[in-house]
Order: C-alpha cells, then sequence, then structure tokens
C-alpha cells in the first residue's frame, strides 16, 4: 500500500468530499448546535435575541445518565480447555491482568470519559476513545466523528476498514521538531508549512486559530492500516510524512474503540438522538417567539395623547411630572387615554404545551420515565421498576456502551502485549510475555446501575434483612457500599467504640484468672 504524503492527503480529501456531499458535518453542525442552546443560528432574526424552551439538552442529558451511571468492570479469562497443563498461570495471569485494567481505568479517568463518549454519541450519533503508548504509560485521547475518515464508510466493522485517518490541526513547530528527532533532512522539514484548511467544519476553521508565525498550524494526518495481520502507522502533512511506518508487532486491532448510538443502515456512522427533535425544537421555538412578539405588541396598556393640544409632550411618561393643556375647560379624557390590551387565545401556548410533552413522552424522557415522583411515598424498588420499564428504548444504547467497552479491554490487551514483549509486571508479580503472545483473551464486561434509585432500593433491603434478623447489625454495615447513602464509616467507629470497653472488661477478666491462678 502506498502510503506517500500525496497519497494520503488524496484520501484525506476523498474522505471529506464523500461526508460532505452526505451531509454528515451539517448534520453534526446543526445537532452540536442545537444541543448547545444555539438554536435561531439558522433563522432570520433581524438581530434580535428571540426566546427558546430548548427541550434537547434535558432529553440528552437524561439519555446520557441512564446509558452511563452503570458500574463497569472488565474481567479477563483464557480459554484453555485443550491445555489443562495452563490452567492455573492463565487463572493466575487472567487475576493480575484485571487488577491492571482497574488501575488503567483510574489513570485514564475512564468513568469520566464514557460519560463524555455517550454525550457525544446521543448528540451527534458516534464517537470515538484512541488509544496510544506515550512514555511507557498507556493514553487516551477523545475523538469527534469529525475528525475520523474511514476507508470505507460502509464497513460497520472497524477493523475490517482498509485503514483509518485521525485528522487533527497541529503546530508546525512541534510538527518538524517531531520531524528532526524521526531523522528528516532540513529540505524535507521545510515542506512542513502552515496551511488554512478546514477540520470538520464543525468550530474548526483555520480562521480562528492565532496568527503568530511561531503558532501557526497545519493538518496533520495520523494513518492506520494493517499489514499482514498487524496495524501499521504514519504521520505526515500535506507535502511530508514526518514519521515514516511503524510497524506494531502483535497488535492486531486498530486503536480506536466506537461508540455508536443507533445504527445507520448502510454506514459506518450512527444516528444521535439529536437530530429526530430538531423540526420539533424549531416549531416550538417560533410558537414561542410568536406568543413572545404579541405580548410586547397587545398585552399591555398603550397611552393614546393628542399631541398638539398638550404643551409638554416630552413630560407625558415622566413620574410625577404635570401636563400642560391649551384649554383647561376641555375634559382629560378627550386628550389622553389608554388603549385596553387585547385578549390573546391560550391555542398557542397550549399546543405548545402539549408539543414539549408529547416529545418527551416519545423519547421516554416524561416525568415517570425521569423518577420526578416522592421517593418517601414510594419503595426504591417500585421506583426503580417504573424508571426501568421507561427506559426500554435506551438497552441498545447500553448494549453498545458494553460493547464500546470490551473493544477498549481488547484494545489494552494489543497495546500491552506489544510494548512489553518481555512480560507485564503488575503489583510485583509477572505475566510472562510468551503467554501474552501465545494467547487470545476473553473478555466480560460486569455492568450494575449505580444510580440513586438502585442504590436505595438495595439499602431497602439490606435493612429489610436487618429488622428480620437475617443479618447482623455488623453485617449490616459492612454489606453497605462505600458511597452509601447511609454514613457507613461512621457506623464502623459506632461498632469499634462499642467493641473497646467489651474487649478491655474481656482483659481484665484474664489478667485476674491468671493472678488468681
Amino acid at each position: 500500500m502506498e502510503n506517500g504524503s500525496e497519497q494520503i492527503w488524496r484520501e484525506y480529501q476523498e474522505g471529506t468530499a464523500l461526508l460532505t456531499r452526505d451531509g454528515f458535518y451539517d448534520r453534526s453542525e446543526e445537532c452540536r448546535f442545537f444541543y448547545a442552546g444555539d438554536q435561531w443560528r439558522y433563522l432570520p432574526t433581524d438581530g434580535e435575541r428571540l426566546p427558546i424552551y430548548n427541550i434537547i439538552e434535558p432529553i440528552v442529558k437524561y439519555k446520557t445518565a441512564v446509558v452511563a451511571q452503570n458500574n463497569l468492570a472488565i474481567n479477563y479469562s483464557f480459554d484453555v480447555a485443550d491445555q489443562p497443563a495452563l490452567a492455573l498461570i492463565c487463572r493466575q495471569a487472567a487475576e493480575l491482568l484485571n487488577r491492571n485494567a482497574r488501575q488503567l481505568w483510574e489513570q485514564n479517568q475512564m468513568d469520566q470519559k464514557c460519560w463524555e463518549i455517550v454525550e457525544d454519541a446521543c448528540v451527534t450519533g458516534a464517537s470515538y476513545l484512541y488509544f496510544y503508548m506515550q512514555n511507557g504509560r498507556l493514553k487516551s485521547e477523545l475523538l469527534d466523528g469529525d475528525n475520523l475518515i474511514f476507508g470505507d464508510e460502509q464497513e460497520q466493522d472497524i477493523n475490517e476498514q482498509p485503514y483509518l485517518l485521525i485528522v487533527r490541526r497541529r503546530s508546525v513547530r512541534r510538527i518538524r521538531e517531531e520531524a528532526r528527532a524521526n531523522g528528516l533532512s532540513e529540505e524535507e522539514i521545510q515542506r512542513i508549512t502552515p496551511d488554512n484548511e478546514l477540520l470538520g467544519h464543525v468550530g474548526g476553521s483555520a480562521g480562528l486559530e492565532n496568527n503568530l508565525e511561531e503558532n501557526r498550524k497545519c493538518i496533520s494526518i495520523l494513518k492506520f492500516y494493517k499489514k499482514n495481520g498487524s496495524v501499521c502507522f504514519t504521520q505526515s502533512t500535506k507535502n511530508c510524512v514526518y514519521h515514516p511506518e511503524t510497524v506494531l508487532e502483535g497488535v492486531s486491532r486498530y486503536p480506536i474503540a466506537p461508540f455508536i448510538w443507533a445504527r445507520r443502515k448502510g454506514s459506518c456512522r450512527g444516528n444521535g438522538a439529536v437530530e429526530s427533535l430538531i423540526a420539533n425544537q424549531i416549531a416550538i421555538n417560533k410558537n414561542l417567539a410568536r406568543m413572545d412578539i404579541a405580548v410586547k405588541r397587545f398585552a399591555f396598556p398603550k397611552l393614546v395623547y393628542n399631541a398638539p393640544r398638550i404643551q409638554n409632550v416630552e413630560d407625558i411618561e415622566k413620574i410625577g411630572a404635570s401636563i400642560a393643556v391649551d384649554d383647561p375647560n376641555v375634559r382629560i379624557g378627550e386628550l389622553i387615554s389608554y388603549v385596553q390590551p387585547a385578549g390573546i387565545s391560550s391555542m398557542a401556548y397550549n399546543f405548545m404545551n402539549n408539543m414539549i410533552t408529547t416529545t418527551r413522552e416519545l423519547c421516554g424522557t416524561g416525568d415517570v420515565a425521569t423518577g420526578q415522583v416522592n421517593p418517601e411515598l414510594a419503595s426504591g424498588a417500585a421506583i426503580v421498576a417504573v424508571k426501568e420499564a421507561g427506559t426500554f428504548n435506551l438497552n441498545f444504547a447500553v448494549s453498545q456502551l458494553k460493547r464500546f467497552v470490551e473493544d477498549v479491554a481488547l484494545i489494552w490487551f494489543d497495546l500491552l502485549r506489544a510494548y512489553h514483549p518481555a512480560g507485564l509486571t503488575v503489583e510485583g508479580q509477572k505475566v510472562p510475555g510468551k503467554l501474552l503472545a501465545a494467547l487470545e483473551p476473553l473478555v466480560r464486561i460486569d455492568l450494575s446501575p449505580a444510580n440513586a434509585y438502585s442504590k436505595y432500593a438495595q439499602e431497602q433491603a439490606l435493612q429489610n434483612l436487618l429488622l428480620k434478623g437475617f443479618i447482623s447489625f455488623q453485617e449490616y454495615v459492612e454489606a453497605l457500599d462505600d458511597d452509601a447513602n447511609a454514613p457507613k464509616e461512621k457506623l464502623r467507629a459506632l461498632i469499634t467504640a462499642r467493641k473497646l470497653p467489651v474487649l478491655a472488661a474481656a482483659q481484665e477478666s484474664a489478667a485476674a484468672d491468671a493472678a488468681g491462678g
């Protein structure tokens, strides 16, 4: 496969042209602006800031929370049914890999990144997490779909793609430094020059960049592809390959984990939750604007006066001012009066409210589904049951999140195996490199709800067991989660404080018995 700068640039141009023709960039831009509340951008307002009822933001935040607020745990295992002699060492290796996965999860702040990934995908349809090794440590970077170009936009399996392009705008100065470190000649380095290419068409215009010469930027393309089953990468600008081809021996998966909110037929991209709401949002905003204008024009009394017969017209609206008229014998009502406000039909208001309510209900984000009930009037289990019934339409997104984390776990294993050929050391214990190279892992993702009502239901169950005498108070305290609503550590301290007098009495009794003996 040819991977010179000209070839990579042609692939970049063809990819962006295809996405532009498909309307991908425009859809993504519109969805982001509507979610952010910038909803009059595409309609003429004559410079006036018109009101909005942003129904899209709470819908997205609710759907994101339902999907992302699950606890996720990675569990590795190895199928050694045909090699029973390796069963013990593989079980030990899997346990060490599980501990290492928990450490990597914390180091890469994966809980927060999962929320961001889910939110971005809910808005635009898809989001991606890119992993790489830097100074011996595994790092990650969130990628928008605008910054990723696929070799085959119809292939939904990312690992079957002929190539992937990660497109970013980077500092020319930094790219030249990397090029020198990679051994390029000064003649080649001088071909790395600033450009004004648009990136992603969403807030990525080169016109927003710092114009100081030392801060100028250009398009940088990181290309991934496969040779003989191994992933390779190279980096280039328009006129220069500044990082030559590097083969990642042992890495068979592209180091990019996709999260797709909902499948789009015939495309490796996805459908988000925002695009289908935009028409309703526009109708709501237009109706609100009409009501706003009607209120401004007709809902308040208007002053009417006979200007030629009033000598100090400029004082009419001044508080406490006296009004001089040309004839003191004329009735003031003939010179100054008010036009009473016209009645405004409630039909528009009712229509708008019904549209908001119906849109929320159709999205599964009505008051019942979002749990807006008094928890004191219903058990935690009942609230959870109602909420779960209202989230059935999000089951696909939850399953996609599990698949996303499974892809993350497999990418981690590939990268760790490639960058630690001598073996991986975890908490002072070593997983042999030969074992990592010889076996392919099985990954299971454990998912459990972590919302407040699930915790409430769990604590209610523990309280019932305590009240019925099936468990002791100490067992109840130890069974609580560390982040439970009940103060676990305070209860532990209380148990310890109760034990101290008993322990002291037992020690005194034992000492007395010893002295008497």
